[in-house]
């Protein structure tokens, strides 16, 4: 009889900050790797998987550079194994751009170090799994994956191991349900002994030979061929020089099984030669009701790294990258690929699963918030840097000549009209008491202008942002220094209307004659503007009346299909018995609502600000929960919860948006925003990774359970619905309301733990889990007709999360005219796509864009309008290569499926002669 196939890879999972900090687990990297070295001298035909992250790569060789070759030479040999991730990240808390990121960025190492990436999707211990991975990695020409977390049922449907997972647009891959450590057993036989004692050290062969039968046996049961696997190696585990003889020993002494030193890929390739029939699941791995998966509460806790690194995320993705493609290709100044490439890798370095997720050490979320302020800082110069090149190149000449130019220029890849509040360096003196601001036919634009200060040019100023110069103490310009000698930085404020996408538009500011006072909603009719205006209890634009509430809900009225959501934007509060890992609660939770807060706690509404085209109302409340929780309950003495709501109309801008800031003065709580929407429906739709997830309304009651998000959420009966997207707050959950409350979407603010939790091995303290202090939250609402595809949602969701970027120039001739769009990408089908980036091709030759398709199949058209000659273009991977010819894309335009994400490589045509 054939003998069944062992496949065994030694590993390690090597979390690079967690219950130490990435120092300490440096130290012990480097003592790991100095072994495996060792042993790969004495064992030729040992091999290694070190993790599936290429990180460790650069961490071990900061520290020995002097063995970049013996690395090398082993990684050439495949006998040591990485990628093909930059890190092991956890998939829901960084978004599809970030995913692909990590795979080009993970794979150009490896090549570099003359190694092959692993060509499998590898997550041995993520959260759980998005639905689109197959998609991505199909793109990158990976047709396998293993996963550990998320499987959705053990049953007749999805009975073994192996089965095909199927993602959007036909995508697939063999996957396997096999996460790490099974086999830890042949190195360690009690992990969680004492694990340097000499029946540790060298495992008694006959037991282990024991042992390995009754693990293959039990897998054997649930696969679907005779081809098994086994990880040897956990978390941190190093490698023993004890596994080359027990592997022997093994393999000598009985005769079912071979044990063969192998990858899993290898694995996954044996089974695809051998299995028939196999099962198939589409959609993500978040478990199921029947099979629920533990550490969800890892999408809430320390909320702020969340926020952090989706400012990062929008900064790197939507602003930095397709600004810099238009001001080089304006200006032909390089594309500063070294520099973004420095802070995609800081990002990526935040995104591990227990990193991201905020269950670690409080000094590992310190060493997180640096990292962010870093990308955060060298980003914002970086903005300044490209609008200043692109600026060069633009026609900013206007027949008034006393006005400087503002050019407003939108990043993303569609029109934009929205909100533009920015500080802008004028680089001369331009100090006066009014200002006006003019459009390209001279008419006047309602806005705020307001000289800030005046400063020195010199060298240091020379280089600063507006925001720097805004608050410098010292080199404040006398005004008897020559105008050509100063900056001046003015602050403005107004919206910009219909910026082309991937494009910009001037604007031109003149010195004032009158006072900008607030126009009269008559005027602003006459002069055919959109208006925003107060209203009884509230304000109004064309599209939405809000009527505000003493206890700080409000009615929100969508004047297309006359639907009125009521008493919106209350909060929940329930206290936190759990971790930093998974929330819990006492068996009847003790839950406090806002809107048992009287009007003798707070202002309520009131009108804050009303100009022409905003209108902003704010709310204060105070709230008084329990302080903590002693003795198994909460607490009896309360603490003052302070809290301001902002709610801001724009003209002509058909959403809601909110802020709301607390003051975290209690400890073991969650603290959630609610929206009754009064719409009855069995599913909500949330995007997440270039697909939008049907996920079930849960039934009211019980413990609260967070569901993952990015960019939206939206409830639909079909013909009209709410959408609700927010900035970097990723964590909800969907209830099904009592009588007419509908389907109640819960929004998590806050949740408050002070402890990692024994899912960490053991249960560290982390008092920064409780999250004490200040929060800011923003998060718009957007009513709309029909479902989140008639009603526009990502792109809308898309115009309130990136803002639009504007700096001021002289006025100066230029071969860009003061308006236009780099390129238009257009769909032949009834389909809005979702531009996720565009930026330098990794070869250096040409732009990468790429789009998500949530439409129905068609092809798509690009038109380089400010480019001066001809395109090529063509659809390529994910990982850049190329599908087809140029010729035959450009003239037939690129196809998409429905679903799809399609990537298009956009070069100016060379001249042939």
């Amino acid at each position: 009889m054939d003998k069944k196939t062992m496949f065994l890879t030694p590993t390690t999972h090597w979390d690079r900050e967690w219950v130490m900090t990435k120092g300490q687990f440096q130290v012990r990297l480097v003592h790991l790797i100095d072994r495996l070295l060792r042993i790969m001298d004495d064992h030729p035909t040992y091999r290694f998987l070190l993790d599936g992250q290429a990180i460790v790569l650069e961490d071990y060789l900061a520290i020995k550079p002097e063995q970049r070759e013996r690395i090398a030479a082993l990684m050439a040999s495949g006998r040591l194994v990485t990628g093909p991730w930059y890190v092991l990240a956890d998939q829901f808390l960084e978004n599809g751009e970030s995913t692909i990121r990590n795979l080009l960025i993970g794979m150009d190492l490896i090549r570099q170090m003359r190694g092959r990436p692993m060509m499998l999707g590898y997550v041995p211990d993520s959260f759980g799994s998005i639905a689109s991975l197959p998609m991505i990695l199909n793109g990158f020409g990976i047709q396998y994956a293993t996963f550990g977390r998320g499987r959705p049922s053990w049953d007749k449907e999805l009975a073994e191991y192996e089965f095909w997972w199927e993602g959007p647009a036909g995508s697939k891959v063999l996957a396997a349900n096999h996460g790490y450590s099974h086999g830890v057993f042949l190195s360690y036989p009690d992990i969680w002994s004492d694990i340097s004692q000499p029946s540790s050290l060298e495992p008694d062969a006959q037991l282990t030979l024991g042992s390995f039968l009754d693990e293959a046996q039990k897998q054997l049961d649930k696969a679907s061929t005779s081809n098994l696997y086994m990880s040897v190696g956990i978390d941190h585990m190093e490698p023993r020089p004890s596994l080359p003889g027990i592997v022997d020993y093994i393999n000598q002494h009985q005769e079912d099984y071979e044990i063969r030193y192998a990858m899993p890929e290898d694995y996954l390739a044996a089974v695809a030669a051998a299995a028939d029939g196999l099962s198939s699941y589409a959609g993500e791995m978040r478990g199921s009701g029947d099979l629920p998966m533990d550490l969800v509460g890892t999408l809430s806790s320390h909320m702020s790294l969340k926020q952090q690194n989706d400012a990062s995320e929008m900064l790197l993705q939507r602003l930095i990258e397709p600004l810099w493609v238009m001001a080089s290709i304006a200006s032909g100044v390089a594309y500063p690929k070294g520099l973004i490439q420095n802070l995609w890798k800081l990002l990526l370095a935040n995104h591990p699963h227990d990193s991201i997720c905020g269950c670690s050490l409080d000094q590992v979320h310190k060493d997180m918030r640096n990292r962010f302020e870093e990308i955060e800082h060298t980003g914002a110069y970086l903005i300044k840097d490209g609008l200043h090149q692109l600026l060069t190149a633009i026609n900013t000449a206007s027949q008034e000549e006393t006005a400087i130019a503002v050019v407003v220029v939108n990043p993303l890849g569609r029109l934009h009209t929205g909100p533009v509040k920015r500080y802008v360096r004028v680089p001369k003196r331009f100090k006066h008491d009014v200002y006006t601001l003019l459009d390209e036919k001279g008419q006047t634009i309602p806005a705020r202008i307001r000289h800030v200060v005046d400063k020195n040019k010199d060298l240091e100023s020379e280089y600063m942002t507006a925001d720097m110069l805004a608050v410098l103490i010292s080199k404040t310009s006398e005004d008897t220094r020559a105008a050509n000698q100063v900056f001046t930085v003015l602050e403005i404020d107004f919206i910009a209307e219909s910026v082309p996408a991937i494009g910009y538009r001037c604007y031109w500011i003149k010195p004032g004659t009158t006072n900008n006072e607030a126009v009269s909603v008559e005027a602003l009719a006459l002069a055919a503007r959109p208006v925003v205006s107060l209203c009884e209890s509230g304000m109004e634009n064309d599209a939405i009346r809000v009527r505000f509430h003493e206890d700080g809900t409000f009615d929100l009225l969508y004047k297309r299909t006359g639907k009125e959501y009521r008493e919106l934007n209350y909060l929940l509060d329930r206290e936190e018995t759990g971790d930093s890992y998974d929330h819990h609660e006492f068996a009847a939770y003790d839950e406090r609502d806002s809107r048992a807060c009287s009007a003798g706690t707070g202002t309520g509404w009131r009108l804050q600000e009303h100009v022409e085209d905003r209108i902003v109302f704010r709310a204060e409340l105070t709230w008084e929960l329990p302080k903590a929780i002693q003795d198994g309950k909460r607490s009896s003495a309360v603490a003052s919860l302070p809290i301001t709501m902002t709610a801001t109309l724009y003209a002509n801008v058909e959403r809601l948006d909110l802020a709301l800031e607390i003051d975290n003065t209690c400890k073991d709580h969650m603290l959630r925003v609610v929206f009754d929407t009064g719409l009855h429906t069995g599913t909500v739709s949330a995007y997440d990774h270039f697909q939008v997830v049907d996920r079930r309304v849960r039934e009211g009651g019980g413990e609260w359970r967070d569901e993952p998000f990015q960019e939206f959420i939206d409830v639909s009966d079909g013909r009209e619905g709410l959408c609700l997207s927010t900035k970097g707050l990723p964590a909800y959950e969907a209830v099904r309301g009592s009588g007419d409350r509908g389907t109640s979407v819960q929004l998590t603010l806050v949740r408050s733990a002070g402890s990692i939790g024994q899912a960490a091995g053991a249960n560290y303290p982390a008092p920064g889990g409780q999250c004490q202090g200040p929060h800011r939250f923003e998060y718009a609402l957007i009513p709309h007709e029909g479902d989140w595809r008639q009603g526009q949602c990502l792109g809308k969701a898309s115009d309130f999360r990136a803002p639009l970027l504007a700096e001021a120039s002289l006025q100066h001739d230029g071969n860009w005219p003061s308006q236009g769009s780099l390129m238009s990408i257009q769909s032949t089908a009834d389909s809005d796509p979702f531009m996720s980036c565009l930026k330098q091709a990794e070869d250096g030759d040409g732009w990468i864009a790429r789009l998500w398709n949530p439409g129905p199949s068609g092809y798509l058209q690009v038109d380089g309008e400010l480019l001066a000659g001809e395109l090529d273009v063509c659809s390529a991977f994910l990982d850049e290569r190329l599908k087809e010819k140029a010729d035959d894309a450009a003239a037939a335009g690129i196809a998409m499926q429905a679903g799809e994400l399609v990537t298009i490589k956009v070069q100016e045509r060379r001249n042939q002669g």
